[in-house]
């Protein structure tokens, strides 16, 4: 009985202790810090009530009561369940928010503003069907202080000038409130466009920020965003270099340099449209009708040159995917020249394009682990400008069929090299609605057919390139 009653009164002795310490760390000539409150009603509205500073003043005596009577062997039963005691819970309340009180002003601290700020705002840019190529759009971002931040973006224009404020929702997540105004005819500013862009975070101090952005002008668009944190003193302060740095990025634009120079994680981040960039459709739907056709005309729309330009960003060098049946291959030793002759294509297409053109097959992935390599390879795909498969005679089902399902999924351009009869009617109708996917029916036996497949391929390739 004697260790529990020591062991309760230990308990009281600390959390006065630490109830006391933090009162004096919150504490002023009126009390409980006047910003303590508001802080805790805006974040727990429910405990205000608990926890001003009268409170827990009678709690610290609450507490020095019961360590007393325990000293003194008045132990009533109460302080057998001294945990449960709603004085107790409210004093481990209060410390457990004002801890977490001092950690937001700490960190609030960090964020304010000692000095401007200038980031590299990046995004994709799908761009017009006549551009055809998706870029990486770079802004200039700067943050003179919270309430006067602007942003200069690469547009049609040529460059769009935002300004605006910023704001904190909480330590970790802030948003940039934009527009971009002109002159109406009584010469006073009107917002034409706005852009809300909203960012989760460290420190404002972090080299790298993601984020996403909305944009409300005619359409709504949104998607993603990196800051970049520009470090190169000779840029700041000087808005003529800043705005040089204002451009589209993309290995076929003449700013393949600039392109290279940006890191390969803030391309990559960026490069899928399908998980960076949403927008509104064009058709205003009004009703249920409404949406159930235009979902119809959107599943029935064919695939086009257009949905294959600006489906991602290629980082480097175009891609060539190589499919073929491996298994069947390796079994095949009543012709190993057919093996030898699709194996070899690879390093004949490098050859052909003087390496301007990355080539991978399944086995350029043999280093993975062979459960994750099947879905590997499909994700890989998605990095792919062109996906070939060749199809000798086989009697298995192979895993490069599912390959090519996913490449008709992802809107490539296709080139199917089988031998007569080897596929199916329906797969050849494929081309008729999708004229990005070619299919050639060559025998792969004669020497004569295996060059009229180098050429087909070459053609192919050479076709669809830069």
């Amino acid at each position: 009985m004697l260790d529990k009653v020591e062991l309760i009164k230990k308990k009281a002795e600390e959390l006065g202790n630490n109830l006391d310490f933090w009162m004096k760390k919150l504490g002023n000539k009126t009390g409980i810090n006047e910003q303590f409150l508001p802080w805790i009603k805006k974040k727990y509205p429910n405990q205000i009530g608990s926890l001003n500073y009268e409170s827990q003043k009678k709690y610290r005596r609450f507490l020095r009561e019961e360590i007393k009577n325990m000293a003194n062997g008045a132990i009533e039963n109460k302080a057998f369940n001294f945990h449960e005691l709603p004085q107790v819970l409210n004093s481990q309340r209060f410390i457990e928010y004002a801890e977490k009180y001092i950690l937001d002003k700490e960190i609030e601290k960090k964020n304010q503003l000692t000095e401007v700020k200038y980031w590299y705002l990046y995004f994709l840019e799908i761009g017009t069907i006549q551009e055809k190529c998706p870029k990486l759009g770079r802004g200039v971002l700067v943050m003179h202080n919270k309430k006067h931040v602007t942003l200069k973006i690469p547009d049609n224009d040529p460059i769009n000038d935002y300004e605006g404020e910023f704001s904190q929702l909480n330590s970790h997540v802030g948003f940039f409130d934009l527009d971009t105004l002109e002159k109406d005819e009584n010469n006073k500013p009107r917002i034409i466009k706005k852009l809300h862009v909203k960012i989760y975070f460290g420190t404002l101090e972090d080299e790298i920020i993601i984020g996403s952005y909305n944009t409300y002008d005619k359409r709504i668009y949104t998607g993603a965003l990196v800051l970049e944190r520009i470090k190169d003193e000779s840029l700041l302060n000087n808005e003529e270099k800043l705005n040089q740095k204002v451009m589209f990025l993309s290995r076929r634009e003449n700013s393949i340099e600039f392109f290279d120079n940006v890191h390969i994680s803030i391309k990559s981040y960026l490069s899928s449209k399908l998980k960076n960039i949403r927008q509104a459709p064009k058709t205003i739907v009004q009703n249920k009708a409404g949406l159930e056709s235009f979902v119809e005309s959107e599943f029935e729309k064919e695939p086009s040159i257009n949905d294959i330009e600006n489906r991602f960003l290629e980082l480097e060098k175009p891609i060539a995917f190589i499919a073929y049946p491996q298994k069947s291959l390796k079994d095949r030793e009543d012709n190993i020249e057919i093996k030898n002759f699709i194996t070899a294509i690879p390093s004949k297409i490098e050859a052909w394009f003087n390496k301007e053109i990355d080539v991978f097959t399944e086995g350029s992935f043999e280093a993975d682990p062979a459960r994750t390599r099947p879905l590997k390879t499909l994700k890989f795909l998605e990095k792919s400008r062109y996906f070939i498969i060749l199809l000798p005679e086989t009697d298995r089902i192979s895993y490069s069929i599912i390959q090519l399902g996913w490449a008709l999924k992802s809107s490539k351009y296709i080139l199917l090299i089988s031998e007569k009869e080897t596929i199916s009617q329906r797969l050849e109708k494929l081309t008729y609605v999708n004229s990005n996917f070619l299919i050639e029916n060559i025998s792969f036996e004669s020497e004569k057919d295996r060059e009229k497949i180098l050429t087909v391929i070459y053609n192919f390739i050479e076709a669809k390139l830069d």
